[in-house]
């Protein structure tokens, strides 16, 4: 059971290639591969202004190499 005065449910999200820049694996890749990847990315660019980019933008900021 979960106690709280507010909650955010987000439930699920389906990544979709843009038709212009298809998803490759090797540069361009959905937020589904980016929880894979072994590593945060030096530099990197976050296209989506949703709560999923937004968090992959923030958390990454925080941890990438410097």
């Amino acid at each position: 059971m979960i106690e709280s005065e507010r909650v955010l449910l987000a439930t699920g999200s389906e990544p979709v290639p843009l038709r212009d820049l298809p998803f490759d694996a090797s540069a361009i890749v959905s937020s589904t591969e980016a929880l894979a990847l072994p590593r945060v990315p030096r530099r990197l660019l976050v296209i989506g202004a949703g709560a999923i980019g937004s968090s992959f933008g923030s958390v990454w900021s925080r941890s990438a190499p410097r």
